[in-house]
């Protein structure tokens, strides 16, 4: 289950593109996994650029066939996978289910969201597969927080340096507004 939930928390990918994929899929020399168009919910093919952890967890899976998490998508295979899912959820200590607890579409939820963080809302909509944006921003969910370093990013980008006064000393509104955010 470890590497399915990795792929998911990290490249968003739906559950579905997770355990079609096929090992002639994953481009370990490129980093990249292929979603084919039979495979897409949106019927466009697209590439997922994968980092080095991601293909050393790939490297680790053993080659039982074609596919890279079953050779066989119907009946118990698919079952055990979803059972596998709640047994740890369950150890975690978390609620699984659609009644209120996790399911594995929150992980594209949550991979959705540090995706945002991390790089501009286009980029992640690509690798997401969502051809249009209002789509991908159903899945970002910014804190106060997340809202607060985003100013101060722009504002330090800005004006870089620039936020001492005559004296060379940082001005009391600013020490001010550093001490409230780090209450918050």
């Amino acid at each position: 289950m470890k590497p399915i939930l990795e792929i998911a928390l990290i490249t968003g990918m739906r559950k579905g593109e997770i355990l079609k994929m096929r090992w002639k899929d994953v481009d370990f020399r490129l980093g990249i996994i292929r979603i084919p168009v039979e495979n897409s919910k949106t019927k466009q093919e697209r590439l997922i650029p994968i980092d080095s952890n991601l293909i050393a967890e790939f490297d680790s899976i053993e080659k039982k066939g074609e596919y890279v998490f079953m050779s066989d998508l119907t009946g118990d295979r698919k079952k055990r996978i979803e059972g596998a899912f709640k047994a740890a959820c369950e150890e975690a200590g978390i609620q699984c289910g659609r009644k209120g607890g996790l399911t594995f579409h929150d992980l594209r939820h949550l991979a959705a969201s540090r995706l945002v963080k991390m790089t501009d809302v286009v980029t992640a909509a690509k690798i997401l597969g969502h051809s249009e944006l209002k789509t991908t921003l159903r899945y970002v969910h910014p804190t106060e927080k997340d809202k607060r370093l985003a100013v101060e990013k722009a504002s330090e980008f800005l004006f870089q340096g620039r936020q001492k006064d005559v004296n060379g000393q940082k001005s009391a509104a600013l020490e001010e507004l550093e001490i409230r955010a780090q209450i918050n």
